[in-house]
């Protein structure tokens, strides 16, 4: 009986801990300053974004990272292309780059880059989901179940942007909807993506300016 009840203070003092770490992380993320390089490389790679519209990417970028650092080994996919290209751009600061993946993630976090194209196959499409239902957690009452990461490529009018809809609307079929990837049918219709949200486990962490 004592070693029983010995064995779950292990386990709670661990989940207390593992707690207290990814609190940690998702912190040193949303206290980060992204060095002013980062969004110079990015306005310049692509002047057909408004160089304002750089902040809306960089608290998308902000909350990718979130993402990470609280699973930093889920297999999570990026949803977005200017996310993927602030990414790059970031790698680009070596030295502060791996500060910032030491203190967010624990260890180095190489880019990952976004899905293919409307009209193509979803190159990894469970990952896609993984990301969706880790995002709606960080921002619960996204419009439409759409957070910001799935937003902001249309947002801005990237170049090659990613454009998402919760649903087409189809039953069993997937009804195309030009230039968009409708999230519901990437796990079919047997197991639609429901948006659930648990105020006693979920806390939104999402401030972004002004994403509209």
């Amino acid at each position: 009986m004592t070693d029983g009840f010995e064995a779950s203070e292990v386990v709670l003092v661990r989940r207390l801990r593992g707690g207290r770490e990814t609190a940690a992380r998702v912190s040193a993320v949303d206290r980060y300053q992204f060095p002013e390089a980062v969004a110079e490389r990015f306005r310049h790679e692509h002047p057909e974004v408004h160089p304002e519209d750089t902040a809306l990417i960089e608290a998308a970028a902000r909350q990718w990272f979130r993402l990470i650092a609280r699973e930093p080994r889920r297999g999570l996919a990026l949803p977005s292309r200017a996310v993927s290209d602030w990414w790059l751009a970031f790698l680009h600061a070596e030295d502060a780059y791996r500060q910032f993946c030491l203190h967010a993630c624990g260890e180095f976090v190489p880019h990952r880059p976004p899905p293919s194209g409307p009209g193509e196959d979803v190159a990894d499409g469970a990952g896609l989901v993984r990301t969706l239902k880790s995002a709606r957690r960080d921002e619960p009452e996204a419009p439409n179940g759409l957070p910001w990461l799935f937003r902001v490529d249309a947002k801005v009018q990237i170049l090659n942007a990613r454009r998402y809809i919760s649903s087409c609307g189809g039953g069993p079929e997937c009804y195309s909807v030009a230039g968009s990837i409708c999230l519901h049918h990437l796990t079919g219709f047997e197991r639609p993506l429901r948006h659930t949200y648990d105020p006693s486990r979920d806390k939104p962490a999402f401030r972004p300016e002004s994403p509209g």
